[in-house]
């Protein structure tokens, strides 16, 4: 009797304790993805003083990891249903790690590139096939929440920490640092997920996968990018610009007319007849377009304008990141107090003013109105990204629930990679840095006005009758 009582005590004890390693390891490969998307900003001048590469190398640094890295997350999300969501993950670590060894020993800004490339395939297979393996080792709600909690709170912890690790290695042991720090986090990830994950949990192979859709959504996705970052060299009315221009419009109706005729395609179109998951998905682009370009262009005002230091840079950034490492707890309560569209509406409009403001201040202002300006932004970051995740999830249509949060994260890096390049060229075109600065950041902060009436528009009613039947 007491022998069976210890066994049956210990089986939901051990199963538990596993669940916790377990959701550690995720957590700790979602944080080097998230923090290579930071640390690398406030590392970008010192790239540029071994490399060379000019403003236009520091924007494919940044944007060759964003744009592979938005392109391939819809496939790789089918890729984990296909091979089981374990083994995806673990695949994706090792990469990323092989990855980041390259990055430190790059000898040329063309290799750092492309190894920035590599790297956002591994940082592709690592995001849904995370949020998979969480679906299916917390199965009941409360737990499923809780755990989902404390990866998404990983992410505010990342974007927090990276400017100010990465100022503090690059000052210190120089910017090849930045990537070997992903050494030693990945392989404890890799080793907790690999000793707790489930190795049986797969989805039938029927699943199908969709490679064509895949390499027409990728290629279009890099000629876009590349017709935008190389526009400062080459100008727009450059053969080569208004081929890439041609190419990138060519390939995604490609892949418009591929993925309406694929039995198991990436990006299912009946997703867009819901004009709510349409508008999530478009604030989702236009607010990781706002953190990109400001975090871009602030650095560049930091450390080129003012002769702060890399760490000094990381320290001015705090105003920036910790809201959004403190404000996500507060966020259930003001979701159920005012409804997702307002909070997501108000998120849109604190972020404008931010921006708005640091676009009009003085050449010199101090830090202060500066500080005042990015935490501005960073509250309105905040409020943006939980309750998006959200209002994109329950607008999804049954059993399209993983499809729309691949579709939002694709999205999201998608405006990520466009914010540094679009600012990259306005920065390029001004007479000066401080106009270019000026420029880039008005450029966001209309967006993000334009996100702000979008939501209140075409969310609003559904959001706010839906909280109230809850």
């Amino acid at each position: 009797m007491n022998g069976t009582s210890i066994t049956a005590g210990t089986k939901p004890a051990n199963q538990k304790n596993r669940s916790s390693w377990l959701l550690a390891g995720l957590s700790l490969g979602y944080f080097i993805v998230l923090l290579d998307t930071t640390v690398v900003t406030v590392a970008l001048p010192a790239i540029r003083d071994t490399l060379g590469g000019g403003l236009s190398g520091m924007s494919w640094v940044t944007g060759a990891y964003t744009m592979v890295f938005a392109s391939m997350l819809l496939g790789m999300g089918s890729l984990a249903d296909r091979l089981g969501a374990a083994r995806v993950f673990l695949g994706g670590i090792v990469l990323f790690m092989l990855a980041s060894v390259l990055c430190a020993v790059s000898p040329a800004i063309g290799w750092l590139i492309g190894f920035r490339a590599l790297l956002g395939v591994g940082g592709a297979a690592l995001l849904p096939s995370s949020l998979t393996i969480i679906a299916e080792t917390f199965t009941d709600a409360a737990s499923r929440t809780k755990a989902l909690g404390i990866w998404a709170a990983v992410s505010g912890l990342a974007l927090a920490a990276g400017p100010i690790i990465g100022g503090i290695l690059v000052d210190t042991l120089g910017w090849q640092s930045i990537f070997l720090l992903n050494i030693p986090v990945g392989i404890l990830s890799w080793l907790w997920t690999r000793a707790n994950a489930d190795f049986s949990a797969r989805k039938p192979a029927s699943s199908g996968m969709d490679p064509a859709g895949q390499l027409a959504g990728l290629l279009g996705v890099a000629a876009l990018t590349s017709a935008f970052m190389e526009s400062e060299d080459l100008g727009w009315g450059s053969p080569v610009i208004l081929v890439l221009f041609a190419a990138a419009a060519l390939l995604i109706g490609l892949f418009v007319w591929i993925e309406k005729r694929s039995h198991s395609p990436m990006l299912p179109l009946s997703l867009f007849k819901s004009r709510v998951l349409v508008t999530g998905l478009t604030a989702g682009l236009l607010i990781n377009f706002g953190l990109s370009g400001v975090l871009f262009v602030m650095t560049l005002y930091f450390q080129q304008l003012h002769r702060y230091s890399a760490m000094g840079t990381g320290l001015a950034f705090l105003a920036l990141t910790l809201p959004m490492a403190v404000n996500p707890m507060l966020m259930s309560r003001l979701i159920s107090r005012y409804g997702a569209a307002r909070t997501i509406g108000t998120g849109f409009l604190l972020a404008c003013t931010g921006m708005l403001i640091q676009a009009l201040l003085p050449a010199d202002p101090g830090y202060i109105p500066t500080g005042i300006s990015l935490l501005l932004i960073g509250c309105g970051i905040s409020f943006i990204l939980p309750p998006l995740v959200s209002v994109v999830m329950s607008a999804a249509p049954q059993g399209k629930t993983g499809t729309a949060s691949g579709a939002l994260n694709a999205f999201r890096q998608l405006g990520a990679t466009l914010g540094v390049a679009l600012p990259g060229v306005l920065m390029a075109a001004a007479p000066d840095l401080s106009h270019g600065v000026m420029s880039s950041l008005l450029l966001t902060g209309i967006l993000c006005l334009a996100g702000s009436v979008l939501v209140f528009r075409y969310i609003g009613g559904t959001s706010t009758s839906s909280s109230r039947n809850r």
